[in-house]
């Protein structure tokens, strides 16, 4: 029955942002989301694209899944626009990046990030990590 009761958590009008130039990652977590109920997940494949989307939706994601290193502008700087910016500031955002340097994940939380997962993605870390997320 608990096993019944966790997907309806999720069920609730949640919309998720993923931000990553690699599709494949992109696939698996968004086939990982839809598992637990989450039918609105937004890819896009840069921070460029995202900011753009983010300009254009009208009602904003609860959550942002953000790739460390991507090309032109990466994960590091993207962050720091969000956190920078009015509007976006309050979004979430769970950061995952191949990174085992400390210094990387010390850098992107103190910028704002929530997390710091590391790929590979262990997929039920990265839906519990969702999860909490999403309950607060």
């Amino acid at each position: 029955m608990a096993g019944f009761l966790k997907p309806k958590l999720f069920m609730l009008s949640r919309k998720i942002l993923i931000v990553d130039d690699d599709y494949d990652d992109c696939e698996l977590l968004k086939e990982s989301l839809s598992t637990k109920g989450i039918t609105e997940c937004i890819i896009v494949q840069s921070a460029e694209d995202a900011l753009k989307k983010l300009d254009e939706l009208e009602s904003l994601p609860d959550l942002i899944v953000l790739d460390l290193h991507m090309p032109k502008t990466g994960g590091v700087e993207f962050l720091t626009t969000l956190k920078n910016h009015s509007r976006f500031k309050d979004i979430d955002v769970i950061i995952y990046s191949s990174s085992v340097l400390t210094v990387h994940k010390k850098e992107v939380l103190a910028i704002g990030a929530k997390e710091f997962i590391q790929k590979p993605i262990e997929v039920k870390e990265f839906e519990e990590i969702v999860e909490k997320m999403l309950k607060s």
